[in-house]
């Protein structure tokens, strides 16, 4: 497993400083002129610039990954014009156009389960922290393109709040818990991907939080009239999400037929429609 922070982002590298001081970490080489660090099968490197464009994250994951549960989990701000406080996990790839990064009509490869297990207990230590942010995921948006299993955890939504160490100590406890050096996939977790809603899949956010069912890839209202345009890449929204067994549809009356048109290409595929 292997986290990564980006010197070019003030929230990735305030998560970062929180796991140093959180963790107990060994200090192992150096990556782009950074420490880098372990604990366990547990690594921790930092870039240079912003992560959107990096297209080398799989051969880095590659050289630098300590071992154990294949999984890379990318330190982030997330920005959004609300300015509303939040606490974000989600996995890359887009739906139409590469506007921000990665591939047109391309999905990076999720990690359903341990976002879930983070989403989890980013929620406990939100509320331990007494912290007004929203916990949620988002659903799949912008990149890069990574095959290795992957999410991305945010802290939003203005540089106000990227600053803040409370919510990156939230982060860094969530990560630090979920993964204390090593990592074992929970039992008896079904595995879904999300067709429809808004940006914040909260349906989907609900079910996680309050069911034994972990989502990878999320296909929002607004991207699935392009998805539909392009069903290879509602095939490969399944695909990009191991152990994919069901979707779980959101929808509103003005999306109501495109979120059947989805979830029937997806049905085809042999997944349960709820």
């Amino acid at each position: 497993m292997l986290f990564m922070a980006f010197e070019g982002d003030i929230a990735s590298m305030n998560i970062r400083e929180r796991l140093l001081q959180m963790g107990r970490w060994e200090r192992v080489g150096e990556v782009e002129g950074n420490p880098s660090y372990t604990s366990g099968e547990v690594g921790l490197i930092t870039l240079k610039g912003e992560h959107l464009y990096r297209e080398d994250l799989d051969a880095l994951f590659e050289v630098h990954n300590p071992g154990g549960y294949p999984l890379l989990v990318i330190l982030s701000r997330h920005s959004s014009a609300s300015r509303i406080p939040t606490l974000t996990l989600h996995p890359t790839g887009n739906f139409s156009e590469a506007l921000y990064g990665g591939r047109c009509r391309a999905l990076s490869t999720s990690a359903p389960l341990p976002m879930r297990e983070t989403l989890r207990s980013l929620r406990r230590w939100a509320e331990k922290l007494g912290l007004e942010h929203r916990v949620s995921y988002e659903v799949t948006h912008h990149g890069p393109l990574i095959r290795t299993p992957h999410f991305f955890v945010e802290i939003g939504s203005d540089e106000e709040m990227w600053r803040r160490e409370d919510a990156a100590e939230a982060i860094a406890g969530a990560l630090l818990e979920t993964f204390p050096g090593t990592y074992r996939e929970p039992e008896g977790v079904e595995v879904a991907v999300g067709v429809g809603g808004g940006h914040y899949a909260p349906r989907f956010t609900d079910i996680a939080l309050k069911r034994a069912v972990a989502f990878g890839h999320m296909l929002p209202e607004y991207a699935l009239q392009e998805a539909i345009s392009s069903p290879e890449v509602i095939e490969e929204m399944v695909k990009r999400t191991p152990g994919a067994a069901v979707c779980y549809t959101h929808s509103t009356g003005r999306s109501k037929e495109l979120v059947r048109r989805a979830a029937g290409i997806i049905a085809q595929m042999g997944l349960e429609i709820r």
